[in-house]
């Protein structure tokens, strides 16, 4: 399946969580990237654009491998840094960790770079004007 056909077939699913949150209009537009099994969708509706990170139920890779660091960091007093050499990745894994522990739904770039991983993905969001991060699980 390529990329291009999963992000539409997506949309649907995108456009029904936003609702719930209450967000008025159609989404325009729709891409990302998938890392450890997380998608991170950068999703315009109307005039507004914000990014939406997608999980499916099913696929708890990210949780795992995050769940799995975060003890071995633990444990070992190892640098994650060290560890874990990209950014992204790095994102990736806090926002797992951020999602299952906190149970967080919405969050300002603000908050978001107060966890680990987020200082990165804070300021890549910020230059693509977006404020708020919303994270919606459409398993």
């Amino acid at each position: 399946m390529t990329y291009k056909r999963k992000a539409k077939e997506m949309k649907g699913l995108v456009e029904n969580k936003l609702k719930e949150l209450g967000f008025k209009g159609k989404v325009k537009e729709i891409n990302g990237e998938v890392s450890f099994g997380w998608q991170v969708y950068n999703v315009k509706v109307g005039k507004q654009e914000s990014v939406f990170v997608v999980y499916g139920g099913e696929d708890l890779g990210a949780l795992k491998i995050g769940e799995t660091l975060d003890r071995l960091f633990t444990e070992q007093g190892m640098d994650r840094k060290k560890v874990i050499d990209k950014p992204q990745q790095r994102a990736m894994i806090g926002l797992g960790l951020l999602i299952k522990k906190y149970e967080v739904k919405e969050m300002d770039l603000g908050e978001l770079r107060k966890y680990y991983g987020g200082d990165f993905l804070a300021r890549s969001l910020k230059k693509k004007g977006v404020n708020k991060v919303y994270m919606i699980d459409v398993s």
